[in-house]
C-alpha cells in the first residue's frame, strides 16, 4: 500500500474512533444519527487523489520520448479502423483466434474512449496493425 494512502486511512480511522468515543453508549454507535454525524464529520477530510486510488495495474509508468511516441501512434488509430481489421481478419481467415479476440477487445476499448498507457500494449497493437499489411 502506498504510504500516502496509508496515512489518509490512519487519519480517517483516528477521526472515526474519536467520534465514536464521544458517547460511550453502545446504542449510540448503532444508531443512524451516529453514522450520519460521522459521515458529515468526514466530508471535510482531505480528498484522496486518483493516483492513490488506482490499483498498481492502473498506474502509468514513466517512459522515455521514444516509448511515448509508440504509445501516441497506437492511440491515433481510431476505433472504426480496429473494427475494420477485426472484420477483415474474420472474412479472410487471418490472425489466430486469440489475435482476433485481442483486436476485438482493442476496438471495444478504443470505442469507449480508453487509451493505451503502457508501451508493451501499444507495441502489441501496432504489431497487429502491421500484420494487416503483410
Amino acid at each position: 500500500m502506498q504510504p500516502e494512502l496509508e496515512a489518509h486511512i490512519q487519519r480517517a480511522v483516528g477521526r472515526a474512533k474519536k467520534h465514536l468515543m464521544q458517547n460511550q453508549k453502545r446504542s449510540w454507535a448503532r444508531s443512524v444519527a451516529c453514522w450520519n454525524d460521522m459521515k458529515d464529520s468526514l466530508e471535510d477530510a482531505i480528498k484522496i487523489g486518483g493516483n492513490l486510488l488506482a490499483s498498481e495495474g492502473n498506474i502509468v509508468e514513466p517512459c522515455d520520448d521514444e516509448e511515448q511516441e509508440i504509445i501516441n501512434r497506437a492511440n491515433k488509430i481510431e476505433a472504426h479502423l480496429w473494427f475494420d481489421v477485426y472484420r477483415w481478419a474474420i472474412e479472410n481467415d487471418r490472425f489466430s483466434a486469440r489475435e482476433r479476440k485481442l483486436v476485438s477487445n482493442i476496438y471495444i476499448s478504443v470505442h469507449r474512449g480508453k487509451k493505451f498507457r503502457k508501451v508493451n500494449q501499444a507495441e502489441g497493437a501496432l504489431g497487429l496493425m502491421e500484420k494487416t499489411r503483410l
